[in-house]
């Protein structure tokens, strides 16, 4: 019978790339949406958002109980098999439909009609391919599945409402938008004489430059995020926390405030850019990854107060044991640098990465303080497993193609010096496949894979298996990766190459490869999409 592990990454597979044969429609929901009067699912939502918000709630609530009642209970392997195809030839059923509607031979209400029995069947068929249903088990997974589903069904429900609410002036958003419209406003008027503010078609700025102000950029999803990931990290400690709910009420409350204001400063600061001639800044890198770090401060903080004061056994964050002393540091400093590194940099450069051979060599010495203890953690054996699974991996990549891909980073990085490219692209070779495999492996296979089964995690040995830490570092890995489909199996291969050579060197290997053969791949066939995306 095979694994839930193997089961796991099959499903995986087959969802992945279901998921990339149906982006092509996205286009679809939004005629859907204009025809019917309200917002429609589209592929993001059926795919993405309901079931990975239902496992996130469900593991969050039940933790190991979760995996022990899904392993005591997976179906046969004829019905694993024999449903899986049922899934697939439902799943090619709605995908017909979908190309027949693109081509006017099918009616809108036909339409709804065949994409909810093909996707309830596809659904369906995916759910008894993976367990096994009697009455008995069936009463205690409904016992102990409604809450993740409904709380996930909630939540996208809720911010279905927010969203119309949004566009159409009223309902429960107004005065959130009405106050960040008045407080740009406000601090835009008191820089600049030729400002511009009309909050009925979401249009403020200057006269010089102006930005309409949709949903996305409201900070309504930044509010809606944050409470989220504070809940369910709370609920992920909430045995080692001591804390009133009230308590932790007025922490939210808080939280939602510094957003809303954050986020007020951060669009009038892309205005101010945009009004002083730096409109390609304003709306590329600054835009993108400003509100990132704002989420991420605000994380941050809530969780060092979390910790500081709620903890029963709270994290060691004073300075100078943090960084030499904790057992974490050499797995997570290097890491933590790449990231708030990064994303400052993004923030700061208007055009494409040239600060990169800067942050290559930062991050080298960075390696260099702990380099003695890494020698401790790993040994340093080649083997052939690791490399062709990491050429794999790089035809993977290369193969998606990117629809988010920066067309001004190419261009600009085209047209500089031939000198100032190859330099560049020496440094980015070498930090692809030297420098940053070591960094995110050490996070990843080194820290998250055995943190999320113990958190002293030096008494869990590098390769342990555990389906809740193998779901939640491949998915995180993804997430923190452009392409997130990619991403997440990427970080699969990289965990089961960890699970088989039971040795860090051995992710580290199979990651460098992928990075190295990738980079070859990409000068080879002009793939810039994937680097400056």
């Amino acid at each position: 019978m095979p694994s839930l592990n193997l089961r796991g990454i099959i499903l995986l597979s087959v969802l992945s790339v279901e998921y990339l044969l149906l982006q092509r429609f996205n286009g679809i929901w939004g005629t859907i949406t204009n025809q019917l009067g309200f917002y429609f699912p589209n592929i993001e939502d059926i795919f993405l958002r309901f079931p990975l918000l239902s496992i996130i709630f469900f593991i969050a609530l039940y933790k190991k109980n979760a995996l022990k009642l899904i392993e005591e209970n997976l179906a046969s392997k004829v019905k694993f098999y024999l449903f899986l195809l049922f899934h697939i030839i439902f799943i090619t059923f709605f995908y017909y439909v979908l190309c027949e509607f693109r081509q006017n031979k099918i009616e809108l209400n036909l339409f709804l009609i065949f994409c909810f029995i093909t996707l309830l069947l596809a659904s369906l068929s995916l759910c008894l391919s993976l367990l096994k249903f009697s009455i008995k088990f069936n009463k205690i997974l409904i016992r102990k599945a409604w809450k993740p589903t409904l709380g996930s069904l909630f939540l996208i429900l809720f911010y279905f409402i927010l969203l119309e609410s949004y566009e159409s002036n009223n309902g429960i958003v107004w005065p959130i938008k009405w106050s960040t419209f008045e407080l740009i406003n406000a601090l835009i008027s008191s820089l600049y004489s030729d400002y511009i503010y009309d909050i009925e078609t979401l249009l403020i700025g200057t006269e010089r430059f102006s930005v309409i102000l949709r949903f996305g950029c409201s900070g309504i999803q930044g509010i809606t995020l944050f409470i989220t990931t504070a809940i369910i990290l709370y609920l992920l400690e909430i045995k080692n926390l001591n804390i009133s709910k009230l308590r932790l009420s007025i922490y939210l409350v808080l939280g939602v405030i510094f957003s809303f204001i954050g986020n007020v400063f951060r669009i009038s600061a892309l205005i101010a850019l945009g009004t002083h001639g730096h409109e390609k800044w304003a709306l590329g890198s600054f835009h993108s990854y400003t509100g990132i770090v704002l989420f991420l401060i605000l994380m941050i903080t809530f969780f060092i107060i979390i910790n500081h004061f709620h903890s029963k056994s709270p994290y060691i964050l004073t300075l100078k044991p943090f960084l030499f002393e904790n057992s974490a540091s050499p797995f997570l400093i290097p890491f933590v640098c790449l990231l708030i590194g990064s994303l400052f940099l993004k923030i700061l450069t208007p055009s494409w990465d040239w600060w990169y051979p800067l942050k290559v060599c930062v991050l080298f010495c960075i390696l260099l303080l702990y380099i003695d203890k890494y020698k401790k953690i790993m040994s340093i054996k080649f083997s052939v497993y690791p490399i062709l699974l990491g050429l794999i991996i790089s035809i993977l990549w290369v193969t998606i193609p990117y629809q988010n891909s920066n067309g001004s980073q190419v261009n600009d990085f085209m047209d500089t010096t031939t000198s100032l490219k190859i330099i560049w692209l020496i440094f980015k070779i070498l930090g692809s496949a030297l420098i940053i495999p070591v960094i995110e492996e050490l996070a990843f296979r080194g820290f998250f894979l055995r943190f999320l089964i113990n958190r002293d995690f030096n008494h869990v040995k590098i390769g342990t298996y555990s389906f809740i830490s193998f779901a939640i570092s491949s998915i995180v890995f993804g997430i923190l990766h452009h392409h997130l489909w990619a991403g997440i199996i990427s970080g699969c291969l990289f965990n089961l190459i960890t699970y088989y050579r039971r040795n860090l060197f051995d992710s580290i290997l199979c990651h460098s490869v992928a990075n190295l053969s990738l980079s070859f791949l990409i000068i080879y066939y002009g793939r810039w999409d994937i680097w400056f995306n």
